[in-house]
């Protein structure tokens, strides 16, 4: 019987614990809308979950912003990215899923990645995870296609010079 007693406490202890690891790593979305756009963002040492109304699941690292129009789903995908960001894109077989990140934006059907670009660095990181997203660079007249990226790849771009460099992670 103290050995059923013991097994019930370790349960409920990691049941208490768990919960509170939980709570204190994934904090709750800080949205503000203003507008007709929508921010999300994640306090300075602290990850963000949230989920899209076109069931897109997002999760903003400490210090990210995540912008969208109030009307995301409606017309298009496309969301605004300063900071850090793995991203679980829902399947649409009509909308492209676009991240704008600084001067280049990644596209997607349905995918996993992530995407590392804060306005203070000179790079920007992304790593594929499942599925295959194109990246582009922003023109003033065209965007060009850079990279298309297949599983377990990373590319790393270098804002002032556009120098795109890649390399396999398995």
């Amino acid at each position: 019987t103290l050995l059923v007693f013991l097994r019930i406490a370790a349960v409920i202890v990691l049941a208490f614990v768990s919960g509170f690891l939980v709570n204190y790593f994934l904090q709750p979305a800080n949205v503000v809308t203003t507008g007709a756009v929508c921010e999300i963002t994640a306090a300075k040492g602290a990850r963000t979950y949230v989920v899209l109304n076109d069931s897109t699941k997002v999760w903003l690292n400490g210090g990210s912003k995540l912008r969208l129009d109030k009307d995301f789903n409606q017309k298009s995908r496309d969301v605004y990215l300063d900071g850090e960001a793995f991203f679980d894109v829902a399947k649409s077989k009509d909308k492209y899923f676009n991240v704008y990140a600084s001067n280049i934006f990644i596209r997607v059907l349905g995918t996993q990645f992530n995407v590392k670009s804060y306005d203070v660095d000179n790079v920007i990181e992304t790593t594929l995870k499942e599925g295959k997203i194109n990246i582009y660079e922003i023109g003033e007249e065209e965007n060009r296609q850079i990279v298309t990226l297949a599983p377990n790849q990373k590319v790393t771009y270098v804002k002032g010079t556009g120098q795109v460099t890649s390399e396999n992670l398995k």
